[in-house]
């Protein structure tokens, strides 16, 4: 899910406790996301992990269990994105856990009734790279676990090769059959998509599948690719993938049906303002 690159300036405080606090996480029975808990102002909230996102966004329902939300001045703030309306922007403080807050971080407040009305389980809203590239990490799917930190042992980490779009998010260089594709890491999307010229495996199917942006959703008729492997990085190949096609000149996503295979860790960097994600083995 792509959402609003804007301008948003304020003060954010990241707790310096380095322990490693672990949360448990969930994914959406229906679109395969991951769901996660935090307070926003001290009120519990249920969020949505977005690496595809830029910036973090409460539902405009779920603002009124907020007392008191302080609300920027955003009239010579210029948004851009695939949002239909203009967003608000509150300074809130945002909890995960004791080494995990952040103080007076901007929060967009969009209708997110598109991206509610695809999932088995209503969120409050979406935790973008704003928040996710200032923090430590380590996201297994399979563990059912989050970890704010990097969580204990010896790890052995491969970085996964890629860039930074202009909105800091990472874009990786993937590999089908030994040919390298630019590839949007997007753990709120619930598929992985690449054009059919992208995928040697070929096809195998049509078949009709819910998609959505911010403010609202569709129906339509996806070809399905036939099973093959991806390669994220030297030694690290996930198999049985089946990517949607879509369009030559559309943007390509890595979702969750191959993020939910692997253990995703992020580390900030002073050199990578949105930090680096690797896979740990």
């Amino acid at each position: 899910m792509m959402l609003l690159a804007g301008v948003c300036h304020a003060d954010t405080q990241v707790s310096e406790n380095k322990a490693t606090d672990t949360m448990t996480m969930v994914q959406d029975a229906r679109c395969r996301q991951v769901l996660v808990n935090c307070e926003m102002n001290g009120v519990p909230m249920r969020m949505m992990l977005d690496t595809g996102a830029t910036n973090t966004v409460i539902h405009r329902g779920s603002l009124s269990k907020l007392k008191n939300p302080r609300q920027m001045d955003t009239r010579n703030v210029q948004f851009k994105g695939n949002a239909k309306e203009r967003p608000d922007v509150y300074l809130l403080n945002v909890k995960f856990a004791d080494s995990a807050v952040l103080r007076s971080h901007p929060v967009m407040a969009l209708n997110l009734d598109g991206a509610r009305s695809m999932m088995a389980e209503q969120i409050d809203g979406i935790i973008g790279m704003d928040i996710l590239g200032a923090m430590p990490f380590t996201f297994d799917v399979s563990s059912g676990k989050l970890h704010w930190g990097l969580p204990e042992g010896e790890l052995k980490l491969v970085p996964l090769p890629g860039k930074r779009d202009e909105a800091g998010r990472m874009v990786l260089s993937i590999e089908c059959d030994g040919k390298a594709h630019d590839i949007l890491l997007d753990s709120g999307s619930s598929v992985t998509r690449l054009p059919a010229s992208a995928w040697p495996a070929g096809a195998a199917k049509q078949m009709h599948m819910g998609v959505s942006d911010v403010n609202s959703a569709e129906q339509l008729v996806a070809t399905i690719g036939a099973p093959g492997k991806v390669k994220l990085a030297p030694g690290v190949v996930v198999e049985a993938v089946t990517p949607v096609f879509c369009g030559e000149e559309e943007h390509t996503i890595l979702g969750m049906d191959i993020l939910g295979r692997v253990r995703l860790v992020h580390v900030p960097s002073s050199s990578q303002p949105s930090g680096c994600f690797f896979i740990a083995l």
